[in-house]
């Protein structure tokens, strides 16, 4: 046994609760220095700088920040898993037992499964997502509910559509422990209305799970809502055609911040019962907010993909912008990492980057190429001084641990 991996069986062998800790610390022991059979890691260095997009101007940017964190100041390992029974579809999240969920599909793309890992990859459950014979297609975006459940956006295939055809219907459902099914009757069918689909899903304080649904040349209207996290309650709500919605996040006033066009880009602030509150206008260069979150300083953090840009918004309205170290990274998702910095996935890059909320920028490279990085989630504990997130690959099938230790 090396010297991390003993520190971390002496750390889980203590205090009251040492039964959770061991099995958080199984999920990590890769990290602490034991190794996992299967997987493939490393201790990675920070990307060097690359120079800032010519194309965005430097007015609104603050590229001058970005400067790597020390070498000593982290030590980050990203050690990728896969399962020959199942392709990783790029959507992940965390409940507060520490299971990780993800969306998967079988190899030949005929069964579609929600995830659940406890300890470790090869003893995964699988709960499989039932559309009584149609196709199900998981679309690498989840969240989590105070009460233990996953849930997951999928696209689904019926029997009738428009003029007979097969119709593509969008719903977003949970999985719970002990279910060996999930059913889209469990959550919100957005084909109804019209929309283009789910774009992004975000729990609230309360433990409600809120969704934005855009629109597109073939659905003119867009969507936002949310429903109860034991399922029993939704709310609906349809703005003016003209508004266009990609992402969705609680803000730090108790309100949801939900990125799009109004009819610019901007923030808008809706109260819990769907009431505009305010926008705040986005400067120029940003033309799509793909995720956001609440960062450890109470400002609105995203990530716009066509522009590769990360984006911090005040809660009085002030924007900052960041283009990432890579030009033309196309940053995906975002998380609060739990060390006072956001975390962000870098799908073109095949990267995952780190800013401090002072704005320094730091990458770091997947172990193999053509990856894919798309959701991140976290941060959960997992003993021995390291704090772990997820990251769901859309291209590999896999999915990715990232641990930083302090």
């Amino acid at each position: 046994m090396s010297r991390h991996a003993a520190r971390c069986y002496a750390c889980i062998m203590t205090g009251v609760k040492a039964y959770l800790a061991a099995a958080a610390c199984a999920v990590v022991l890769s990290a602490c220095g034991g190794g996992a059979p299967g997987s493939s890691g490393s201790s990675l260095s920070p990307v060097a700088p690359a120079q800032p997009d010519d194309a965005v101007s430097p007015a609104t940017m603050h590229a001058s920040t970005l400067k790597p964190v020390p070498q000593n100041a982290k030590s980050v390992v990203i050690t990728e898993y896969s399962n020959p029974k199942y392709h990783a579809r790029g959507g992940v999240t965390l409940t507060k037992d520490g299971s990780v969920w993800w969306d998967a599909t079988s190899p030949d793309g005929t069964s579609s499964y929600i995830v659940r890992m406890q300890s470790s990859v090869d003893s995964a459950t699988l709960i499989r997502v039932r559309n009584d014979g149609y196709p199900v297609y998981p679309r690498g975006i989840m969240t989590a509910t105070p009460n233990g459940r996953a849930w997951d956006d999928v696209a689904l295939q019926g029997p009738s559509g428009p003029g007979g055809q097969p119709y593509a219907d969008d719903v977003f459902m949970y999985a719970a422990p002990g279910m060996t099914q999930a059913s889209p009757a469990n959550g919100i069918d957005t084909r109804d209305a019209g929309t283009a689909g789910i774009a992004n899903l975000a729990t609230d304080t309360r433990g409600n799970v809120w969704f934005v649904a855009p629109a597109s040349i073939f659905a003119p209207g867009a969507e936002f809502g949310s429903i109860s996290q034991d399922g029993s309650a939704q709310q609906r709500y349809f703005p003016p055609a003209a508004y266009q919605l990609t992402a969705i996040t609680p803000g730090p006033d108790g309100t949801m911040w939900i990125a799009g066009a109004f009819p610019a880009e901007s923030f808008a602030r809706f109260s819990s019962n769907g009431t505009l509150i305010g926008t705040y206008s986005l400067p120029s260069q940003v033309r799509w907010v793909n995720n956001a979150v609440l960062g450890p300083d109470r400002a609105v953090w995203f990530v716009d993909n066509a522009d590769s840009l990360v984006g911090r918004v005040s809660d009085k309205g002030s924007t900052t912008l960041y283009p990432t170290l890579t030009p033309q990274a196309s940053p995906s998702f975002i998380t609060a990492g739990g060390d006072g910095a956001l975390w962000f996935t870098e799908y073109n890059a095949n990267r995952v980057g780190r800013i401090t909320t002072g704005g320094q920028m730091t990458e770091y490279a997947l172990p193999a190429a053509f990856e894919g990085p798309y959701q991140i989630a976290g941060p959960s504990t997992a003993g021995c001084g390291a704090t772990q997130l997820w990251i769901g690959e859309q291209n590999s099938g896999k999915i990715a641990q990232l641990v930083l230790k302090t």
